[in-house]
């Protein structure tokens, strides 16, 4: 789901926002793709500093805030954001959108991933009786008012209810067929987790 450069040609240059330790950067770099890693926390920083070094990868890691990020405009060919923008609330993360939508150029990809509201419906009315409504639930529809200056090229949705303790008993040939149906059928509406592809306008 994310650009890879050309032999012959610079290296895509991606942005990971919330890149933690590095588990997802690292594995991506390539020598036709390398990643700029963005995190709040020093300590996690250090740890993919550590990582990069033993693997000789081509990453480079910043500290700073997803809020204002500290890069110009249209610096990156793409920037993507896994298990983070669903910490948030549509209206906090709403400005983290946009500081993504700011630094990708256009024609750039972002790949943004958010829990499924149709999936933790029942769970959210529980937590919301109980005083713990999860409002970073997103509902179908709302990516694109979070991302007005992209049009989805594609979503998939992943792990269905009980999809971890089923693969093991169907077998190969029925677990890729699972797979398949989860993320290209309707069915991806009732995942936990939903990734999204952004393509950024002009």
């Amino acid at each position: 789901m994310l650009p890879v450069g050309a032999p012959g040609l610079p290296p895509a240059r991606l942005l990971d926002v919330g890149c933690g330790t590095g588990r997802l950067a690292i594995p991506l770099c390539t020598p036709h793709r390398t990643i700029v890693g963005l995190d709040r926390g020093e300590a996690m920083l250090r740890q993919a500093v550590g990582k990069g070094l033993v693997l000789g990868t081509r990453g480079s890691w910043v500290r700073g805030s997803a809020e204002q990020l500290p890069f110009a405009r249209a610096t990156f060919d793409g920037a993507y954001a896994v298990r983070f923008l669903n910490l948030f609330s549509e209206d906090e993360v709403r400005p983290l959108c946009a500081e993504l939508e700011r630094v990708v150029r256009p024609g750039g990809v972002i790949v943004a991933h958010f829990s499924n509201a149709l999936y933790g419906l029942g769970v959210s009315l529980v937590r919301r009786r109980t005083g713990g409504y999860r409002k970073e639930l997103l509902w179908p529809g709302r990516i694109a008012r979070l991302f007005p200056a992209c049009r989805v090229e594609r979503s998939i949705g992943t792990h269905l209810p009980f999809q971890s303790q089923l693969l093991p008993l169907l077998g190969p040939i029925w677990s890729r067929r699972l797979s398949t149906v989860t993320t290209r059928s309707a069915l991806r509406y009732l995942t936990h987790t939903r990734f999204f592809r952004l393509v950024r306008g002009v």
